[in-house]
């Protein structure tokens, strides 16, 4: 009796373990991106006007604003966006 017990728990953990398991060829990709801001950094406001470093880096600055990234293609844009 005690090695069909045995042999019930066994066959339950094995399927609890392979229940968990993402099925074969699935997988999650995660990439992170590091982006340097800089003079060369073109920052768009939401009206689409370009902003000259000085002032977007003042506007950063003083935790009013925020920058977002939006992606298009391969272009990547940052638009400064008001908290």
């Amino acid at each position: 009796m005690r090695k069909f017990l045995l042999l019930i728990i066994l066959v339950t953990t094995l399927y609890t373990v392979s229940a968990q398991t993402p099925p074969a060829g699935t997988f999650t990709r995660t990439t992170t991106r590091t982006y340097t801001l800089d003079e060369t950094t073109v920052v768009k406001d939401s009206t689409g006007r370009i902003l000259p470093y000085a002032e977007w880096q003042k506007l950063f600055q003083s935790g009013n604003y925020n920058l977002r990234w939006k992606t298009t293609g391969m272009k990547i844009r940052r638009i400064l966006f008001m908290r």
